[in-house]
Parts: C-alpha cells; sequence; structure tokens
C-alpha cells in the first residue's frame, strides 16, 4: 500500500497497456515489438470521491467562467476591429464574415473535391502567422470533409476558381479554447486572404 509523498516505478509491456487499458486496438507502427513503458508515479493526496467530484466541479466552474471572459474579450476586439475598419456586412448565420474581393470566372468550388487555395493567415492587428504566398506554393486539400477549420470550409465553398475574398473567422470557426501551438492563442479571431487557384 502506497502513502501519500511515496513514489513507485513500473515496467509495462507497452502493446498491452495501449491496447486494454488506453483502449487503443490498433497500435502498428506507434509501438515498437516487445517494447515496454516505464511509469513512475508519486501520490500527492488522498481524496474520497464526494471530495474529488467537488474540487472538479470548482475546477470546471473555474474554467467555464474563464472562458467566458476569454469570450467577450475576443468579441469586443472583433467589434472594434469592424468598426475601424468600417465593415458594416453582417456575419453569416454560422459567425462568419465572408467578404469578397474578386468574383471568381471558373467553377464553383463543390464539397468533396481538392481545392489548390492560395491564403495569407493574419491577426486581427495585422500581424502575418502564415502564409502560402510567401513559401511560393498553394495548399490543396479535400473540401468540406472536415481537413481545415470549420471557416474555411464554409468560406471556400462560397467561391469560384480565380475568386479572391477576405475570411474573417471567429474562434469557434477556427482553433477554438485550445488555439494551435505557440502561434495562435485561445479565443483568437482571424483573418484569411484567400485566392482558390483550381479544383480537381
Amino acid at each position: 500500500m502506497m502513502a501519500v509523498g511515496d513514489s513507485v516505478s513500473f515496467i509495462l509491456n507497452a502493446d498491452q497497456f495501449f491496447k486494454i487499458t488506453a483502449k487503443m486496438p490498433d497500435t502498428e507502427g506507434f509501438i515498437a515489438e516487445g517494447g515496454k513503458l516505464h511509469l513512475d508515479i508519486k501520490m500527492l493526496k488522498v481524496q474520497t470521491l464526494e471530495e474529488f467530484e467537488k474540487e472538479y466541479e470548482e475546477l470546471m466552474a473555474k474554467q467555464n467562467q474563464e472562458n467566458d471572459m476569454a469570450y467577450q474579450r475576443e468579441q469586443a476586439t472583433l467589434e472594434q476591429y469592424l468598426k475601424d475598419n468600417k465593415i458594416t456586412q453582417d456575419p453569416l448565420p454560422s459567425g462568419l464574415f465572408f467578404i469578397e474581393k474578386t468574383k471568381g470566372s471558373g467553377p464553383k468550388v463543390q464539397a468533396g473535391q481538392e481545392v489548390s487555395v492560395h491564403y495569407t493567415g493574419m491577426f486581427l492587428d495585422g500581424r502575418v502567422f502564415d502564409s502560402s504566398v510567401e513559401r511560393g506554393e498553394p495548399i490543396t486539400f479535400p473540401i468540406g470533409r472536415g481537413r481545415v477549420i470549420p471557416g474555411w470550409d464554409e468560406g471556400i465553398m462560397l467561391m469560384n476558381v480565380g475568386g479572391k475574398a477576405r475570411l474573417i473567422i471567429p474562434s469557434f470557426l477556427a482553433y477554438g479554447d485550445e488555439g494551435a501551438g505557440n502561434v495562435i492563442p485561445p479565443f483568437t479571431t482571424l483573418l484569411f486572404d484567400v485566392e482558390i487557384v483550381g479544383v480537381k
């Protein structure tokens, strides 16, 4: 039996651990045959189920409150951006702002097609965080399949080949309350200037 402050180390069969305990039936290419998993565990405290549930509820309530405040800050920043840039266009029902710059003369983008897109991604203050234009190569992906953020799936399917548009994408249609790595913070509205290069 362990007591608070005690530490223990385990050596487990990695394949069995992930298949049985972690419920991952397919570990091919992920776990080397005969691989071992080393676990170092330290007991920090002991709680009753009632104490744990109470602490968890308090933690979730605090997290929800912080998320609500962050979302309100995002909305205020977006409203100020729209005002400063004299954008009076209403968002689509989803919350996406679609501002067409050039109407494409080619076919309309359809769900399931492979679409090639040139883009520049920016924060509301104009800082660029990613650009296929700078790399000199468009990104190609199946549209409408959830391979990109929801704001892209929706906005790009409103366009024709050759078209250009600006997408103003609130975080709930982008990277949400998690953000993306060290590049995009949580609750961040993004701007994308996009051009449809081709479809197939």
